[in-house]
Protein backbone atom coordinates (compact mmCIF):
# COMPACT_ATOMS: atom_id res chain seq x y z
CA UNK A 1 0.00 0.00 0.00
CA UNK A 2 1.55 3.52 -1.47
CA UNK A 3 -0.01 6.64 0.31
CA UNK A 4 1.03 9.53 -1.60
CA UNK A 5 -0.02 13.17 -1.64
CA UNK A 6 0.42 16.12 -3.62
CA UNK A 7 -1.16 19.63 -4.12
CA UNK A 8 -3.88 19.30 -7.11
CA UNK A 9 -3.01 21.29 -10.37
CA UNK A 10 -5.08 19.22 -12.96
CA UNK A 11 -8.77 19.70 -13.74
CA UNK A 12 -8.85 15.80 -13.67
CA UNK A 13 -7.12 16.02 -10.31
CA UNK A 14 -9.65 18.56 -8.77
CA UNK A 15 -12.56 16.63 -10.14
CA UNK A 16 -11.24 13.49 -8.04
CA UNK A 17 -11.25 15.44 -4.88
CA UNK A 18 -14.61 16.51 -5.44
CA UNK A 19 -16.16 12.99 -5.72
CA UNK A 20 -14.64 12.52 -2.81
CA UNK A 21 -16.44 15.27 -0.65
CA UNK A 22 -19.27 14.17 -2.69
CA UNK A 23 -19.27 10.81 -1.36
CA UNK A 24 -17.57 11.66 2.04
CA UNK A 25 -20.20 14.59 2.76
CA UNK A 26 -23.26 12.60 1.23
CA UNK A 27 -23.67 15.81 -1.12
CA UNK A 28 -26.97 15.44 -3.17
CA UNK A 29 -27.46 15.87 -6.63
CA UNK A 30 -25.88 14.84 -10.11
CA UNK A 31 -21.98 14.14 -9.67
CA UNK A 32 -21.87 16.39 -12.84
CA UNK A 33 -23.72 19.13 -10.97
CA UNK A 34 -21.77 18.64 -7.92
CA UNK A 35 -18.14 19.02 -9.60
CA UNK A 36 -19.61 22.31 -11.55
CA UNK A 37 -20.63 23.65 -8.30
CA UNK A 38 -17.34 23.35 -6.58
CA UNK A 39 -14.55 23.69 -9.37
CA UNK A 40 -16.64 26.95 -10.18
CA UNK A 41 -16.62 28.21 -6.96
CA UNK A 42 -15.39 31.87 -6.04
CA UNK A 43 -14.50 31.04 -2.28
CA UNK A 44 -12.51 27.34 -3.35
CA UNK A 45 -10.62 29.22 -6.15
CA UNK A 46 -8.17 30.44 -3.40
CA UNK A 47 -7.84 27.29 -1.72
CA UNK A 48 -4.80 24.97 -2.22
CA UNK A 49 -6.47 21.59 -2.81
CA UNK A 50 -4.86 18.47 -2.30
CA UNK A 51 -5.20 14.91 -3.20
CA UNK A 52 -3.54 11.50 -1.38
CA UNK A 53 -3.54 8.25 -3.51
CA UNK A 54 -3.15 4.61 -2.65
CA UNK A 55 -1.66 3.17 -5.14
CA UNK A 56 -2.62 5.61 -7.67
CA UNK A 57 -6.21 5.69 -6.84
CA UNK A 58 -7.66 8.83 -5.39
CA UNK A 59 -8.43 8.30 -1.29
CA UNK A 60 -8.49 11.26 0.49
CA UNK A 61 -8.50 15.28 -0.14
CA UNK A 62 -9.03 18.67 1.99
CA UNK A 63 -8.81 22.12 0.52
CA UNK A 64 -6.40 24.41 2.88
CA UNK A 65 -6.77 28.67 3.16
CA UNK A 66 -4.67 31.30 3.18
CA UNK A 67 -5.48 33.11 5.98
CA UNK A 68 -4.41 36.30 8.04
CA UNK A 69 -4.76 35.97 11.99
CA UNK A 70 -4.86 39.06 14.15
CA UNK A 71 -3.36 38.12 17.36
CA UNK A 72 -4.47 39.64 20.98
CA UNK A 73 -1.38 41.81 20.44
CA UNK A 74 -2.80 43.57 17.31
CA UNK A 75 0.25 42.29 15.33
CA UNK A 76 -1.33 39.91 12.47
CA UNK A 77 0.29 36.66 11.07
CA UNK A 78 -0.34 34.35 8.16
CA UNK A 79 -1.82 31.01 8.78
CA UNK A 80 -3.92 28.66 6.92
CA UNK A 81 -7.27 27.37 6.95
CA UNK A 82 -8.40 23.44 6.53
CA UNK A 83 -11.43 22.47 5.94
CA UNK A 84 -13.69 20.03 3.70
CA UNK A 85 -10.99 17.20 4.74
CA UNK A 86 -12.84 13.83 3.82
CA UNK A 87 -12.02 10.86 3.17
CA UNK A 88 -13.56 7.72 0.93
CA UNK A 89 -15.55 5.18 2.47
CA UNK A 90 -13.43 2.45 1.31
CA UNK A 91 -10.65 3.83 2.09
CA UNK A 92 -11.16 4.94 5.83
CA UNK A 93 -9.72 3.77 9.03
CA UNK A 94 -5.92 4.02 7.50
CA UNK A 95 -4.49 7.28 9.14
CA UNK A 96 -5.24 8.92 5.22
CA UNK A 97 -6.65 12.40 6.79
CA UNK A 98 -4.40 12.40 9.42
CA UNK A 99 -1.33 12.38 6.74
CA UNK A 100 -3.07 14.64 4.51
CA UNK A 101 -3.50 17.25 7.13
CA UNK A 102 -0.15 17.24 8.47
CA UNK A 103 1.12 17.87 4.84
CA UNK A 104 -0.36 20.44 4.31
CA UNK A 105 -0.14 22.06 7.83
CA UNK A 106 3.83 21.60 6.83
CA UNK A 107 3.48 23.17 3.20
CA UNK A 108 2.07 25.83 5.12
CA UNK A 109 4.34 26.40 7.63
CA UNK A 110 7.33 26.19 5.06
CA UNK A 111 5.74 28.87 3.54
CA UNK A 112 5.62 30.93 6.76
CA UNK A 113 1.97 30.03 8.39
CA UNK A 114 2.09 29.90 11.74
CA UNK A 115 -1.24 29.52 13.13
CA UNK A 116 -3.76 26.95 11.32
CA UNK A 117 -7.81 26.92 11.94
CA UNK A 118 -10.05 24.46 11.04
CA UNK A 119 -14.22 23.78 12.31
CA UNK A 120 -14.24 20.49 13.34
CA UNK A 121 -17.10 18.13 12.41
CA UNK A 122 -16.20 14.90 14.08
CA UNK A 123 -14.84 14.64 17.74
CA UNK A 124 -12.28 16.80 18.59
CA UNK A 125 -9.80 14.80 19.75
CA UNK A 126 -9.16 13.40 16.31
CA UNK A 127 -7.33 17.02 15.53
CA UNK A 128 -6.40 16.96 18.86
CA UNK A 129 -4.04 14.48 18.32
CA UNK A 130 -2.50 16.25 15.41
CA UNK A 131 -2.06 19.53 17.48
CA UNK A 132 -5.26 21.62 17.23
CA UNK A 133 -6.91 22.90 20.68
CA UNK A 134 -10.59 23.80 20.78
CA UNK A 135 -11.92 27.54 20.82
CA UNK A 136 -14.59 29.03 23.07
CA UNK A 137 -17.78 28.08 21.31
CA UNK A 138 -21.11 29.30 21.50
CA UNK A 139 -24.56 29.27 20.18
CA UNK A 140 -27.34 31.07 21.41
CA UNK A 141 -30.68 30.99 20.61
CA UNK A 142 -33.54 33.04 21.25
CA UNK A 143 -36.95 31.59 20.71
CA UNK A 144 -40.40 33.68 20.16
CA UNK A 145 -38.31 36.83 18.71
CA UNK A 146 -41.90 39.31 18.52
CA UNK A 147 -41.04 39.12 22.62
CA UNK A 148 -37.60 40.00 22.30
CA UNK A 149 -38.78 43.00 19.90
CA UNK A 150 -41.00 44.14 21.99
CA UNK A 151 -39.25 44.49 25.65
CA UNK A 152 -37.14 47.75 24.94
CA UNK A 153 -35.43 50.03 22.66
CA UNK A 154 -35.06 49.16 19.06
CA UNK A 155 -32.36 50.04 17.00
CA UNK A 156 -33.18 52.00 13.32
CA UNK A 157 -31.30 49.74 11.07
CA UNK A 158 -30.93 50.40 6.91
CA UNK A 159 -30.49 47.49 4.98
CA UNK A 160 -26.79 48.26 3.54
CA UNK A 161 -24.69 48.15 0.47
CA UNK A 162 -21.53 46.45 2.30
CA UNK A 163 -18.89 47.20 -1.47
CA UNK A 164 -20.22 51.22 -0.44
CA UNK A 165 -18.67 51.19 2.63
CA UNK A 166 -16.06 48.14 2.93
CA UNK A 167 -13.46 50.64 4.82
CA UNK A 168 -15.42 51.27 7.23
CA UNK A 169 -16.93 47.80 7.85
CA UNK A 170 -12.91 46.93 8.13
CA UNK A 171 -12.23 49.56 10.44
CA UNK A 172 -15.38 48.86 13.05
CA UNK A 173 -14.31 44.52 12.53
CA UNK A 174 -10.96 45.35 13.54
CA UNK A 175 -12.14 47.67 16.48
CA UNK A 176 -14.38 44.98 17.40
CA UNK A 177 -12.04 41.78 17.67
CA UNK A 178 -9.04 44.67 19.57
CA UNK A 179 -7.28 41.86 22.13
CA UNK A 180 -8.30 38.79 20.36
CA UNK A 181 -7.35 36.31 18.79
CA UNK A 182 -9.49 36.15 15.43
CA UNK A 183 -9.35 36.13 11.20
CA UNK A 184 -8.04 39.95 10.11
CA UNK A 185 -9.30 40.59 6.74
CA UNK A 186 -7.32 42.47 4.30
CA UNK A 187 -8.54 44.18 1.44
CA UNK A 188 -8.21 41.19 -0.64
CA UNK A 189 -10.71 38.99 2.16
CA UNK A 190 -13.22 41.42 2.16
CA UNK A 191 -13.57 41.02 -1.93
CA UNK A 192 -13.87 37.61 -1.63
CA UNK A 193 -16.39 38.08 1.44
CA UNK A 194 -18.52 40.84 -0.10
CA UNK A 195 -17.97 38.64 -3.76
CA UNK A 196 -19.99 35.41 -2.48
CA UNK A 197 -21.72 36.90 0.93
CA UNK A 198 -25.60 36.03 -0.05
CA UNK A 199 -26.51 37.47 3.26
CA UNK A 200 -28.32 40.38 3.99
CA UNK A 201 -26.13 43.64 5.78
CA UNK A 202 -27.96 46.45 8.08
CA UNK A 203 -26.37 49.29 9.07
CA UNK A 204 -26.49 51.25 12.20
CA UNK A 205 -26.35 55.18 11.20
CA UNK A 206 -25.97 56.86 8.29
CA UNK A 207 -23.78 55.18 5.86
CA UNK A 208 -23.00 58.76 4.19
CA UNK A 209 -22.05 60.25 7.53
CA UNK A 210 -20.87 57.98 10.29
CA UNK A 211 -21.79 54.07 10.31
CA UNK A 212 -21.89 53.31 13.81
CA UNK A 213 -22.03 49.65 13.53
CA UNK A 214 -23.67 46.89 10.77
CA UNK A 215 -25.08 43.30 11.14
CA UNK A 216 -24.95 40.77 8.96
CA UNK A 217 -28.09 37.89 9.05
CA UNK A 218 -28.88 34.54 7.02
CA UNK A 219 -32.35 33.73 6.00
CA UNK A 220 -33.02 30.38 6.07
CA UNK A 221 -36.42 28.54 6.63
CA UNK A 222 -38.01 29.76 9.98
CA UNK A 223 -35.17 31.31 11.44
CA UNK A 224 -32.93 34.49 11.28
CA UNK A 225 -28.93 33.43 11.71
CA UNK A 226 -27.09 36.10 12.94
CA UNK A 227 -23.65 36.28 11.30
CA UNK A 228 -21.84 39.37 12.62
CA UNK A 229 -22.76 42.17 14.56
CA UNK A 230 -19.80 44.41 14.62
CA UNK A 231 -20.99 47.96 16.73
CA UNK A 232 -18.96 51.03 17.64
CA UNK A 233 -20.62 51.02 21.07
CA UNK A 234 -21.29 47.77 23.05
CA UNK A 235 -24.01 49.66 24.87
CA UNK A 236 -26.37 48.90 21.11
CA UNK A 237 -26.12 45.76 20.85
CA UNK A 238 -29.45 45.08 23.11
CA UNK A 239 -31.54 47.61 20.62
CA UNK A 240 -29.69 46.10 17.23
CA UNK A 241 -30.77 42.84 18.62
CA UNK A 242 -34.22 43.96 19.46
CA UNK A 243 -34.42 45.12 15.74
CA UNK A 244 -33.40 41.66 14.34
CA UNK A 245 -35.77 40.30 16.41
CA UNK A 246 -38.17 42.65 14.75
CA UNK A 247 -37.06 41.64 11.22
CA UNK A 248 -37.60 37.49 12.61
CA UNK A 249 -41.10 38.29 13.39
CA UNK A 250 -41.72 40.13 10.25
CA UNK A 251 -39.98 37.08 8.42
CA UNK A 252 -42.32 34.80 10.89
CA UNK A 253 -39.17 33.19 12.36
CA UNK A 254 -39.26 31.11 14.97
CA UNK A 255 -36.40 31.15 16.08
CA UNK A 256 -32.90 33.69 16.29
CA UNK A 257 -29.53 32.32 16.46
CA UNK A 258 -26.04 32.80 15.94
CA UNK A 259 -22.36 32.11 17.65
CA UNK A 260 -22.86 35.36 19.47
CA UNK A 261 -19.99 36.25 22.62
CA UNK A 262 -21.49 35.87 25.80
CA UNK A 263 -22.77 39.43 27.21
CA UNK A 264 -25.12 40.48 29.52
CA UNK A 265 -27.98 41.21 27.08
CA UNK A 266 -26.88 37.88 25.29
CA UNK A 267 -27.31 35.65 28.50
CA UNK A 268 -29.91 37.67 29.54
CA UNK A 269 -32.43 37.02 26.85
CA UNK A 270 -30.81 34.12 24.50
CA UNK A 271 -30.35 30.64 25.37
CA UNK A 272 -26.43 28.94 25.21
CA UNK A 273 -27.48 25.80 23.34
CA UNK A 274 -23.34 24.86 23.00
CA UNK A 275 -22.38 23.54 19.64
CA UNK A 276 -21.76 20.24 19.03
CA UNK A 277 -19.97 20.79 15.05
CA UNK A 278 -18.27 23.33 13.50
CA UNK A 279 -15.74 23.62 16.53
CA UNK A 280 -13.15 26.28 16.05
CA UNK A 281 -9.62 24.70 16.72
CA UNK A 282 -6.22 26.04 16.28
CA UNK A 283 -2.92 24.93 16.35
CA UNK A 284 0.49 26.99 17.06
CA UNK A 285 -1.09 29.60 20.32
CA UNK A 286 -1.59 29.24 23.89
CA UNK A 287 -4.25 32.06 23.72
CA UNK A 288 -7.22 30.10 22.78
CA UNK A 289 -9.26 31.86 25.61
CA UNK A 290 -9.01 35.06 23.41
CA UNK A 291 -9.68 33.57 20.85
CA UNK A 292 -13.09 34.49 18.57
CA UNK A 293 -14.78 32.97 15.64
CA UNK A 294 -17.93 34.05 13.86
CA UNK A 295 -19.91 31.64 11.54
CA UNK A 296 -19.03 34.14 8.94
CA UNK A 297 -15.28 33.17 9.30
CA UNK A 298 -16.55 29.69 8.74
CA UNK A 299 -14.82 27.91 5.40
Amino acid sequence: MAARTRIVTSTADRSAAVDIMREAFRVEGPPATVRAGHLGSAFRAVAEWWLLTEDGEPAATLLSYPLQFGLPSGEVVAGYGLGSVGTRSDFRKRGHASVLCRAAADHAAKRGASLGLLFAGIDAAFYQRLGYELCPAWEHVRERPAELASGGPVAELAALDPRACVDRLAELHRAKHRGQLHLHRDAAAWERTLAVSPDWWFGLGNPDGHLRGYARVKHHDKTLGVREIMLEDDGEQGPVLRALARLAADLECEVIRGWLEPSPFVSEHFEDRGREGTLPMVAGTDELDRAVFLSSDYF
